[in-house]
């Protein structure tokens, strides 16, 4: 299974032809000249984009900036000298890069799970009194963003943060991304569609197994505010060492179809192998990218230079 191939079909238009360092921000995107209020839903609005280019630059840009902290995070992993039983800050950073590896592939798919802050919405607020004035407010927080319209839109919904916070709500997104990353592919005859299909579920299964997407946040908890599994000094009923966790997180750099074959080991061990999992395929899909952009795109000027 070529898994570039399947992940290419959901590619944001034109994101291989931005060029140049990052400078797009979520603030410079709602300050752009020509972006104003399309529609209103009751959860959410629509955006209409006067210059496409913004929308491309942005997603690009944003999807580059997360796809760096999730390469930076799972490369500076470092055995401690003194206390070589240690492997919480391993397991908390591969968290951290599993999570930013999501963030990145949403974006290189043209969504973005972001925060939405009052300065943001302030023109189109203006806007919404003036030509919607029986909608309510748009508040600040967390929006599901994704684009449309061949980015001369943006629908902007809402997240119900009564779900949990910034990261239950981003890894929730989670599964809706491989469900159409899956129809898409069941929809291209040149895929192997199939074999992508097996591969998510067995990703669902296994996360399902432990609680289903929130897991990744549970643990990290369990691990960074819990102390649990014996991973902080005296390491006490510890349940794995440096090395076998090393070993599955290093796999991200394998091909992810094959990491998922092992089943066995305890839930850390499972945990690391779902981080690497997600991490392998942000690092294939922005090698895909590095290779069919331009040489001065974000993507070969910052994310790939790590992998």
């Amino acid at each position: 299974m070529d898994l570039a191939n399947i992940l290419r079909l959901g590619w944001a238009p034109n994101i291989i032809g931005c060029i140049g360092p990052r400078s797009f921000t979520t603030d410079r995107l709602f300050r752009a000249r020509g972006i104003t209020l399309n529609s209103v839903q009751p959860f959410g609005f629509t955006v209409y984009i006067g210059n496409t280019q913004h929308t491309t630059h942005y997603f690009a840009h944003e999807a580059d900036r997360f796809a760096t902290a999730a390469f930076e995070s799972v490369t500076t992993l470092a055995k401690s000298q003194n206390q070589a039983r240690s492997v919480a800050w391993m397991l908390i950073q591969t968290y951290y890069s599993a999570f930013f590896a999501v963030h990145a592939l949403l974006r290189i798919r043209g969504w973005a799970c972001t925060r939405l802050t009052s300065a943001n919405l302030a023109s189109l607020n203006s806007e919404r009194a003036l030509f919607f004035p029986h909608a309510e407010n748009f508040n600040a927080g967390l929006y599901w963003i994704k684009i449309d319209h061949g980015g001369r839109e943006l629908q902007c919904k809402k997240l119900d943060s009564a779900t949990g916070g910034t990261h239950e709500l981003l890894w929730s997104l989670l599964q809706d991304y491989l469900a159409d990353s899956t129809a898409m592919a069941l929809a291209n005859r040149d895929v192997d569609a199939q074999d992508y299909a097996a591969l998510v579920q067995r990703f669902t299964d296994f996360v399902a197994k432990h609680g289903g997407d929130k897991w990744f946040t549970s643990t990290r908890n369990r691990i960074n505010y819990s102390h649990e599994f014996g991973t902080w000094f005296p390491y006490n009923g510890s349940t794995c060492d440096w090395e076998r966790v090393s070993l599955e997180i290093q796999k991200w750099r394998d091909p992810a179809n094959q990491i998922l074959d092992d089943t066995k080991g305890d839930e850390l061990m499972k945990f690391a192998r779902a981080c690497a999992f997600l991490i392998a395929m942000c690092r294939t899909t922005i090698e895909d990218l590095a290779f069919r952009s331009k040489s001065r795109s974000p993507f070969c000027l910052s994310s790939h230079r790590l992998i």
